[in-house]
């Protein structure tokens, strides 16, 4: 069973792109592993300690498969439309953004926070804001923003005068 999970690690591996996974071929390979669980009642102590361990074993395949794909994805910076894990990437990508907004030295600092401009209403937590407000938010916050697609982190005037000087 596991050898479903180690084919597509084989595949990503050895793949330049991304390999597409399809939901129907991810959905089939979890149906064939969910079959094992039907007579898992008529099992013995061993034997379902067995069927535990190879659980166990095809998620931490499927966690190898994952890690590697995010690679890929933040390496690539491309998305399949049509993969199973598209979200995924998108948040992963989302992610790396952030984290280039956290350690920037071009993007403007209020403490410990990052003003980010709000270009449209929106609500982050409890907190709401509207089109045109500029917040000062964590970097939790602005992935938030981010995902809701709510404004833009905010660019140290300095860097923004003399970037276009300098061909940047």
């Amino acid at each position: 069973m596991s050898e479903h999970y180690l084919r597509l690690v084989r595949e990503e591996i050895k793949g330049p792109t991304l390999t597409q996974i399809p939901p129907q071929k991810l959905e089939s390979i979890i149906q064939t592993i969910r079959k094992s669980y039907y007579n898992a009642h008529t099992l013995d102590n061993l034997g379902k300690r067995m069927l535990v361990l190879l659980l166990n074993k095809i998620a931490n395949d499927a966690k190898l498969l994952v890690k590697i794909r995010s690679l890929k994805f933040m390496v690539q910076e491309e998305i399949e439309n049509s993969s199973v894990d598209q979200d995924i990437a998108r948040l992963l990508l989302l992610a790396v953004k952030a984290g280039e907004t956290l350690y920037s030295p071009i993007v403007l600092r209020f403490g410990d926070k990052i003003l980010y401009k709000f270009s449209s209403n929106c609500r982050i937590g409890s907190r709401v804001f509207r089109k045109g407000e500029i917040a000062p938010l964590s970097i939790l916050e602005i992935v938030s923003a981010e995902i809701n697609s709510c404004g833009q982190v905010m660019i140290d005037p300095f860097f923004k005068l003399l970037a276009p000087r300098y061909g940047i």
